[in-house]
């Protein structure tokens, strides 16, 4: 027997401020994207433009066009601010370096 309904929650942690979080009822057959329309998301974040691979269901990525199944988990992921591999490589670059020398200052106590 078909549900009726889906239960849907939807969770967007913004950089700035508190965590975005909505619990839907949706009709089968919803998608993602109707799902982000009907929680008014777009109206909350309207400078956030989602692409491919910046939602998905249980941290795997799903398209928008995804259908929704009971209870998913829909998270909404933030562009990375910096290349990972790079950072990785910036601080391997700092490590092979060696310590740094600590400079060593002469104090002078006078009587």
């Amino acid at each position: 027997m078909a549900k009726a309904e889906l239960t849907v929650h939807l969770l967007f942690f913004p950089e700035a401020g508190p965590r975005w979080a909505r619990r839907l009822r949706m009709p089968p057959g919803s998608r993602l994207e109707d799902a982000l329309e009907a929680a008014g998301f777009w109206q909350d974040f309207p400078a956030l433009a989602l692409a491919q691979g910046d939602v998905g269901v249980y941290g795997k990525l799903q398209p928008l066009d995804y259908l929704l199944q009971d209870n998913d988990r829909v998270e909404i992921y933030q562009p990375l601010r910096f290349d990972p591999m790079e950072s990785r490589r910036r601080r391997a670059q700092h490590k092979a370096q060696g310590p740094k020398k600590a400079r060593s200052v002469k104090v002078s106590v006078r009587s």
